[in-house]
């Protein structure tokens, strides 16, 4: 009867081993398991970690019921589990659900550092609009921007200029051994997944110090915070994280727009830090946080647009009562318009020219709709399944020439691409590729480079290009996880989720990786910003700026 116990813990063990195996070796893992479920690396790892906690407590419970051996060592697996618990506490799961462990010893990003004297204003409250003055916004101050002169160089916006995720104004080295990039400045902040937009040597961010938020300007030369203003105000999801996770947008005309996760939009001068006027969006819903973090689980995300004088960001609201966009005035905050009535997913919108006619697209949590920047008023509408709450909607919408619309999400959906036509003052949308079985470009966190008719994009963390014209795969290799991806040229900067930038080609004949930078050292989920050659990029810990070198 002793006996029993331990050939039947030994034979678990070794089918954990073999699973395992099968599990995290790629070609094992995509052509055994991936034939049943799909090649997601996020149920891989939790079946992984399911399997070892099991492997665990049934090592212990066969020690405590089982074995002859002494209480002290019985009892030696439920110490462990105690000691080590005192001394780590668990961490937030990557994009890919490795659950990581952090010394108890080092304080939480999210309250290591202080909160900025006059970042908040005291007892600050949001009223609500008065109906005998639609036109005004109760929190506009007289506060005039500075305009700002923003060149080909600058990164002022969520991709960089356009939105378009390539900057063609450098042209980088390709040898980072002949000529390595060299650190400027590194320096902490708050915790959050936001990037930077860059003008100038002014860096502008959101991050999460304790109960506040805030949007905090950095010079990326020295590390030294230039200003802060914010709210007291705090996301946090045991999936998602803590803090904000919108990178701001910076205007000529001297303004920073910026949205929080918890639905505060701001509006500052970007030479001072002071505050032109703020928004509640989570008031404008009628919810409270709570309430609308039931509908967009993992905080609000997308970064503002700004089309001519207006601001424009998703709105959301209860089941019934939805707004996909809203549109504010950008000098007062007044309120424009609202339109569409599909919840609101995690991308941002963009300004687009299809068919000849310029359109706001909107990403929305289920499907995805081209909007007039005057009115607000639906042009046309594509189903794009998702959910805010479960296999939601992240990626950027691509315009292609020839008026091709093409979408991407991970949680094993991959991209879609449709040809867009306006006939007789119709609109349709065909299918050109994409659907069900043929699931490429699963970009789960991160956007799509396009560059001479591919697109290059992280395949559930893996490397891939796709020919434009008809969806096929031309490869796919380079394990880089959930992170970030930046074209330049003919080159891809790509961050990976443990935070190393590299260097690849955009080669659409195999996978060609150039170079290596150890630029930070944690979970990253922050996209990259490079303005010139001037690579700047955080987490939820450091910030750092680079100069990469430049081609001769």
């Amino acid at each position: 009867m002793r006996l029993l116990p331990g050939i039947w813990f030994w034979g678990w063990l070794a089918f954990v081993v073999v699973m395992i195996t099968i599990l995290q070796v790629p070609v094992l893992h995509e052509n055994v398991v991936g034939a049943l479920m799909g090649p997601d690396n996020a149920i891989a790892n939790l079946m992984t970690q399911a399997m070892i906690a099991v492997t665990y407590i049934t090592f212990t419970i066969w020690l405590l019921a089982f074995s002859t051996h002494p209480w002290p060592v019985r009892l030696l697996p439920i110490a462990i589990v105690v000691i080590l618990l005192c001394l780590f506490r668990p961490g937030y799961p990557t994009g890919e659900m490795w659950f990581p462990w952090e010394p108890r010893w080092i304080q939480a990003s999210d309250e290591a550092l202080p909160v900025p004297p006059q970042a908040v204003k005291p007892a600050e409250k949001v009223e609500k609009p008065d109906p005998a003055k639609p036109g005004v916004a109760p929190q506009s101050q007289a506060v005039v921007p500075t305009p700002v002169a923003i060149g080909p160089q600058d990164f002022p916006e969520f991709l960089g200029a356009g939105r378009q995720a390539h900057v063609t104004s450098v042209k980088l080295a390709r040898d980072w051994e002949a000529q390595p990039p060299k650190e400027i400045a590194r320096w902490d902040v708050g915790a959050g997944w936001a990037g930077f937009a860059v003008v100038g040597d002014r860096a502008v961010t959101m991050e999460q110090r304790g109960k506040v938020e805030l949007v905090t300007c950095y010079n990326w030369r020295t590390g030294e915070l230039q200003w802060s203003r914010g709210a007291e105000a705090r996301h946090q999801n045991a999936m998602g994280g803590i803090g904000p996770r919108s990178v701001p947008t910076i205007t000529p005309a001297g303004e920073v727009f910026a949205l929080g996760a918890t639905g505060w939009l701001y509006a500052i001068d970007f030479a001072t830090g002071n505050e032109i006027w703020k928004k509640q969006l989570v008031f404008e819903t009628g919810l409270k946080q709570s309430e609308d973090e039931g509908y967009v689980m993992w905080g609000r995300s997308a970064s503002p647009l700004v089309v001519d004088d207006l601001v424009v960001v998703p709105l959301g609201g209860a089941k019934d009562k939805t707004s996909s966009l809203i549109a504010f005035d950008r000098k007062t905050g007044a309120e424009r318009w609202r339109a569409g009535t599909h919840q609101i997913s995690y991308a941002s919108p963009i300004l687009a020219t299809i068919a000849g006619v310029r359109q706001i697209v909107s990403v929305n949590e289920d499907n995805v709709s081209g909007h007039d920047p005057v009115k607000g008023t639906v042009l046309w509408e594509i189903d794009f399944p998702g959910s805010s709450t479960a296999n939601a909607n992240c990626s950027q919408p691509w315009v292609l020439p020839g008026d091709k619309l093409l979408l991407s999400k991970g949680y094993s959906t991959g991209a879609s691409c449709y040809q867009m036509t306006l006939k007789d003052g119709k609109w349709s949308a065909e299918p050109a590729w994409g659907g069900e079985g043929r699931a490429v470009l699963k970009t789960k966190f991160t956007n799509l480079v396009i560059h001479k008719g591919h697109a290059f994009g992280l395949d559930d963390g893996t490397m891939q290009c796709v020919d434009l014209d008809t969806g096929e795969m031309k490869w796919k290799d380079g394990r880089y996880g959930q992170g970030q991806i930046l074209g330049c040229g003919d080159l891809i900067l790509v961050q990976s989720e443990l935070g190393p930038v590299y260097l690849v080609e955009a080669n659409v004949e195999e996978h060609v990786q150039l170079g290596k930078l150890d630029a930070l050292q944690s979970q990253t989920w922050n996209n990259l910003a490079l303005a010139g050659p001037h690579l700047i990029v955080r987490n939820a810990k450091k910030g750092a700026s680079y100069l990469l070198p430049v081609a001769k």
